[in-house]
């Protein structure tokens, strides 16, 4: 079987929450992934095809493919306008019926509830996503945390088809998240924050300067080859204990094929060493941690995410240090709380 079917059935396990272990996705390459994304595949039988909702003022509604066709776009590409493919059921007759009759925004719930009740849990998740869209970046808004509520709920089963490297060299400190910020906001649901210790500090004297702390300044490595969406470092680092706005984070994003992006936030003012377009290389520096945006103290805040910016979970190949020794975890997700590192086969900087 060639190499790109057999990563497209790897995909869509991953998407539709399957429980074979993601590979290395060393063992690929950025043109495999994209070849390789199921959207993009011919249908070999009927399917229902759900947009992505930053397409839905093109494409409003899920499309029904033919067998042997792909989704009818406005975009030559499918990956630019479809978030998933199904294979058809009788109910989505019913389903797409069902969308008439309540087609309202704020009916959104009864469209979910009806879902749920027969059984369409992928309906589901799809009609919560598209009530996220005018609201995205409005997490504070009581009506945005009802649907997170929900979300949450189907947020899970979607996860990188492959397992990748950590975005840095050396040892870090995965944080705890104990207000739980990440999961108020669909964009960094399974979003870590790490830093860097020395001596079990996160800074040295008093950690007024953003120089005492052992974070600032860490460069920040491409998890894989990839290519440059968003690349913004304008903003300036903020005084520690002084976080800025949730809009003022210097940011980088890196595609890296199949439905996955990488997000790295809070980078430091005019630290980025690649641009929107650029190719990037396995370990490649992007740039530097800062403390810009909504942010207390320097660290580096990523996560995964689809074409939405809907935060996926991500899984990862790496070491985590237990009782004084390190243990190698071939694919899953990060501990918080604990010390991790690229193994230390593959990782050349201190």
């Amino acid at each position: 079987m060639r190499l790109t079917a057999l990563l497209s059935i790897g995909i869509a396990s991953a998407l539709s929450g399957g429980e074979a272990r993601p590979p290395d996705v060393r063992t690929t390459t950025f043109a495999e992934r994209v070849a390789a994304d199921p959207v993009r595949q011919r249908a070999a039988t009927k399917q229902l095809a759900f947009p992505l909702i930053s397409t839905l003022s093109h494409v409003p509604d899920p499309l029904v493919v033919e067998a042997g066709q792909q989704p009818q776009t406005p975009w030559p590409d499918p990956a630019a306008a479809i978030w998933r493919r199904l294979p058809w059921l009788p109910r989505f007759d019913d389903y797409l019926a069902k969308r008439k009759e309540s087609s309202k925004p704020e009916q959104v719930f009864t469209r979910v509830d009806w879902c749920e009740k027969q059984g369409l849990d992928d309906c589901a998740a799809f009609e919560l996503r598209c009530a996220f869209k005018p609201m995205f970046m409005d997490f504070m808004n009581p009506a945005y945390q009802r649907l997170n509520t929900r979300w949450l709920k189907y947020a899970g089963r979607f996860q990188t088809p492959w397992a990748f490297p950590l975005p840095f060299a050396g040892t870090w400190r995965v944080v705890v998240d104990q207000t739980g910020h990440h999961r108020i906001k669909a964009g960094a649901t399974f979003a870590f924050d790490a830093i860097v210790e020395q001596a079990g500090r996160a800074f040295t004297g008093n950690g007024r300067a953003l120089t005492d702390h052992h974070t600032f300044g860490r460069e920040i490595l491409a998890q894989a080859d990839g290519v440059v969406i968003v690349a913004e470092d304008a903003n300036p680092d903020q005084p520690v204990g002084q976080a800025g706005g949730y809009g003022g984070a210097n940011n980088v994003i890196v595609d890296y094929g199949g439905g996955v992006r990488g997000l790295y936030g809070h980078l430091q003012q005019k630290s980025l060493t690649v641009k929107v377009g650029d190719r990037v290389k396995p370990g490649q520096v992007l740039g530097k941690t800062g403390n810009s945006g909504a942010s207390g103290q320097p660290h580096l805040h990523w996560t995964f995410v689809d074409h939405d910016h809907i935060s996926i979970v991500g899984n990862y190949r790496f070491e985590v240090e237990r009782a004084g020794r390190w243990t190698l975890c071939e694919s899953g997700p990060l501990p918080e709380g604990a010390l991790v590192r690229n193994p230390s086969s593959e990782t050349s900087k201190p």
